[in-house]
Formats: C-alpha cells, structure tokens, sequence
C-alpha cells in the first residue's frame, strides 16, 4: 500500500494537511535522544488504516502504512518510543490485535503480527532500556472481559 492522502497538501509544519483523510490522531512518543513518531488513523479509498510519521532530527517524515496487507479497517492505534529510533505500533483489526516495529530510525517497519484474538482498548509503554508492556482487555465470555500484558525486550514479544 503507498503512502496515500496524508501527504497531500501537508505545509512545512503539517504532518498530514486539509483534505487527507485524516480521521484521528491517536497518539505520540519521543525517547529521550529526541526520536519518535506520531500515529493517526487516516481514510484510504473508504477504510481507515493505520499511518506514523517518524520523528528524526527534529522533523517528522512522510507518514507511513503500517497496517499493510491487512484487508478491512484498522483501529485503536497506540505507539511507544525509544531511543535510536526504535517504534513499537499496536492496533487493532478485525477485532485482532497486532504489532509493527522499526528498530532504528532508517529501519522499516516489521509486517503487522497478529498478538491477541478478541483484543480492545490497548495501551503501550517502551523504557529507556528497550522493555515495554502493552496492556489490553481480552474477552472471557457472557460480555465478560480480562486485562491482558504482553511483554517486549529489545525486539522480541
């Protein structure tokens, strides 16, 4: 999938401009060497996918897909920062939860993996150190729900 609609007409200072499609800004994260993204929900041609615009030298990039070869529409992005450019990406689609990183800032982004079936509502965190916990709420049955971890360290859930 290209990059699509977010880049259109997006000013000096813009990350995606008037008419792009954007739908939601969801979240933002910068480690402590300045590196980081931005992630946002983005309308391409009817279904809204999952895009990040990396944080480098004190610029955003170009946003990016990150929900590549995913069919349908994707949701509940959250993103967590660390240091070298590092980007962990989590979302939702078809009612799964899925996982991207990048593990520098010129690295490209791993395919989405599918971590949880079921999943909502997740929540990411990255340490200085390279762990991070991405917490969700999974279901039990009879519109009953359990909060779920999964535990990353340094490139590896």
């Amino acid at each position: 999938m290209a990059a699509v609609g977010p880049v259109a007409a997006a000013g000096p200072h813009q990350i995606a401009g008037p008419g792009s499609g954007l739908t939601s800004l969801n979240g933002m994260s910068i480690a402590r060497d300045g590196t980081g993204g931005v992630v946002f929900l983005s309308d391409s041609s009817g279904t809204e996918h999952v895009f990040v615009s990396r944080l480098t030298g004190g610029v955003f990039q170009t946003p990016q897909p990150v929900d590549t070869g995913l069919s349908g529409a994707s949701g509940q992005p959250v993103i967590a920062a660390g240091n070298q450019g590092v980007l962990l990406v989590a979302f939702i689609n078809s009612g799964n939860l899925y996982e991207t990183q990048t593990t520098g800032s010129s690295a490209p982004f791993s395919t989405p993996r599918k971590l949880h079936s079921g999943a909502q509502d997740p929540a990411l965190q990255l340490t200085n150190w390279g762990q991070g916990y991405l917490a969700f709420t999974a279901p039990l049955g009879s519109n009953r729900y359990d909060v779920d971890v999964e535990y990353y360290d340094s490139g590896t859930w």
